[in-house]
This record gives C-alpha cells, structure tokens and sequence, in this order.
C-alpha cells in the first residue's frame, strides 16, 4: 500500500541538500538554456527546453495540479524566475519530469512520478511563501 504525506522525509531532506551544494548540477543547467528564452519556460528532466510558451508534457507520467490560495497574479514572473530558473531547480529537486504555470486556469501543474508529486507540490508552497514574504519585506 502506497502511504504518501504532504511531510518531507530525510531522504527528501538529503536530496535537496545534495542538490543546494552541488556546483555540477548549477553548471549542466546553464549548459541547457538558450539565451534567447522567455521568462515564462518550463523544463524537464531530460533537458529539453520548451519556449513560445507552449505546454508541452510528458506522457505516461502522474499528473496534479497545485493551487496556491490567494496567489498574487503580480509575482508570478518572481515565481517561475528568470528564463524559468525557479521551476528549473524545482524540477531536479523534486525528481519530477515537468511543472508547468498555467495562467488560464491560475494553477501549477506537475507531471513525473507519484511519489515525488508531494515533494514538488511542498516545494512550490514553500517557494511562493518565501517570495511573498520578500515582497512583504521591502
């Protein structure tokens, strides 16, 4: 039986530390972006880059979407990030596949394995409360 909680366990932890340190990971990201990208991107783990703002997910993958309560429309550029570094880094984070910000719907939605659909979902929440907070801040 598949027991999953919305709670970060030590190997998540671990993971994401690993991740934080590693300067490798920082310089394969920046070998796979094009110059030229706008700021709304998304990316997936086998390092294809999906411009013109077109969604484009992987098959046979879980699918959710994540609501964020309240979200401020005016902070989604500070959000995804620059040419899409936010979600890039969410992505590898997470071991999703693809998270993708539809504006129609005012949802993000995450493509990759079941059990990492929490941890992507935990880090998006996350991510938003600290840019809410900076904005709040200055």
């Amino acid at each position: 039986m598949n027991n999953t909680t919305n709670t970060l366990n030590s190997i998540d932890i671990e993971r994401i530390q690993e991740f934080l340190d590693s300067k490798e990971r920082d310089d394969n990201l920046s070998r796979n972006t094009k110059d030229n990208i706008e700021p709304y991107v998304t990316y997936s783990n086998n390092n294809t880059i999906s411009t013109n703002n077109v969604r484009n997910p992987p098959k046979n993958q879980f699918y959710r979407q994540l609501e964020i309560p309240n979200f401020d429309i005016e902070l989604t550029g500070y959000f995804i990030g620059e040419k899409g570094k936010h979600f890039k880094r969410i992505t590898n984070m997470a071991g999703v596949k693809y998270i993708w910000w539809d504006s129609n719907i005012k949802r993000i939605e995450i493509w990759g394995p079941e059990r990492k659909l929490n941890l992507a979902c935990n880090i998006l929440k996350d991510h938003y409360t600290y840019i809410l907070n900076r904005k709040n801040n200055v």
